[in-house]
């Protein structure tokens, strides 16, 4: 039996502590995953639609806010692929502005 997880709409400035904690592991497991095909098509998802501009927006500030600058607890080798791949998180959501 499949499962689907349905996220409604997230307003990224509106999370409480719960909430920052919860999207915060969620997208370090999808940017610390084994694939960075699979990582990448998670953000390209998001980058083709015009009408998630906002949420591309808060998306590329939470990663580097929540992400980037709150992982001192990551360790040398993860730390190093995490940067990495917020580096090309960005790039996929902000390609779309470029267009």
């Amino acid at each position: 039996m499949t499962t689907l997880l349905n996220l409604q709409v997230v307003e990224l400035s509106e999370l409480d502590k719960h909430g920052v904690r919860l999207m915060r592991q969620l997208l370090l497991t999808i940017l610390l995953c084994d694939s960075e095909e699979t990582m990448l098509s998670a953000f390209a998802r998001v980058a083709t639609s015009k009408a998630l501009k906002l949420f591309r927006e808060g998306l590329r500030l939470f990663l580097h806010h929540f992400v980037l600058r709150k992982s001192k607890d990551i360790e040398g080798t993860d730390m190093a692929l995490l940067t990495v791949r917020v580096k090309l998180a960005d790039s996929a959501l902000s390609a779309m502005d470029r267009i």
